[in-house]
């Protein structure tokens, strides 16, 4: 690779390992006869135009490791699914950055994948679909070599991007507001952001995880793995809820989306339905039904 290629890529991800977003002041009231309910929102949505949300964060310390650690030649690939904020994000890195990527997308039965799909082809990233059966041996070796048998070498950063170097990335982002919270409120896939702001916040703040997934109870022992993986201290002041799923990963139902609508007027706000809105929904339940002093919510959203 040209040496002034390189370096303007390991420029730009050194600026995103560098990005710090601002925390807002809210009041929302959901029912016009209700109290209304105060918090601080960290606003990982306003870290950039382009590319944005906690994904800057997990993917910024792995796309450093790969440029500095493999030949030029050699593409940097990942995987995800129909609704991946990963895949939106990753798509938009690889264009800004200008890398030779390759997507391996999850092909929905439904054609729920298109859409996406579409995206990240204009996005200059190669797509391969595989088929749900496939899609579930992602992280088998065997089905990995094959892969590469396949497609040639790639470096793959894995689903998601969580990683010990994106857990220890978070951890060192969210230390500066250590003993400022008394909760904090996470939205949960895969556990990688909610291990690094667990080890970043520290035993001080109470740290709820709300899991957008229906019933994945593997990610306590997940969050528990990443954290001893990152060596990060594990504060134990931390839970995941999964009361808040609507159904399951990227469902709603008319109770949360009126919410949603409610809550984005009153704040301005954007929230999304894979993520944000269910976390943001948990926060207004658990301030009305319990007292808080400092409470932050942390919004993930990439919307672009």
């Amino acid at each position: 690779m040209n040496a002034t290629i390189l370096d303007k890529q390991l420029h730009l991800t050194k600026l995103m390992l560098e990005r710090q977003a601002i925390v807002t002041e809210h009041k929302f009231q959901y029912l016009d006869d209700a109290s209304p309910v105060y918090f601080s929102a960290y606003r990982s949505d306003l870290l950039g135009r382009y590319l944005s949300g906690n994904k800057i964060f997990k993917l910024a310390p792995n796309l450093q490791e790969y440029l500095t650690t493999t030949q030029s030649h050699i593409p940097v690939a990942t995987f995800g699914g129909s609704h991946s904020n990963h895949l939106r994000a990753f798509s938009a890195a690889s264009r800004l950055l200008r890398l030779h990527s390759i997507v391996f997308m999850r092909e929905s039965p439904n054609g729920m994948h298109k859409p996406l799909a579409e995206t990240i082809i204009q996005r200059g990233c190669k797509l391969i679909l595989l088929s749900p059966e496939e899609y579930k041996h992602r992280e088998d070796q065997a089905f990995l070599d094959s892969l590469h048998s396949k497609h040639g070498p790639f470096h793959l950063i894995s689903e998601g991007a969580t990683s010990p170097l994106a857990v220890r990335h978070i951890a060192n982002v969210f230390a500066p507001f250590k003993s400022q919270f008394s909760h904090a409120f996470v939205p949960v896939g895969l556990g990688g952001t909610l291990a690094g702001i667990v080890a970043g916040l520290g035993a001080e703040t109470k740290v709820i995880g709300v899991s957008a997934l229906k019933s994945d109870y593997s990610l306590k022992s997940r969050v528990e793995n990443l954290l001893r993986a990152s060596n990060c201290e594990n504060s134990g002041n931390w839970t995941i809820d999964y009361n808040y799923h609507f159904g399951g990963f990227g469902k709603a139902k008319p109770e949360l989306l009126n919410f949603a609508s409610r809550f984005e007027a009153q704040t301005t706000l954007k929230l999304n339905q894979t993520y944000t809105m269910k976390s943001a929904y948990a926060l207004c339940c658990e301030l009305r039904d319990a007292k808080m002093d400092s409470p932050l919510w942390v919004n993930t959203f990439n919307p672009y």
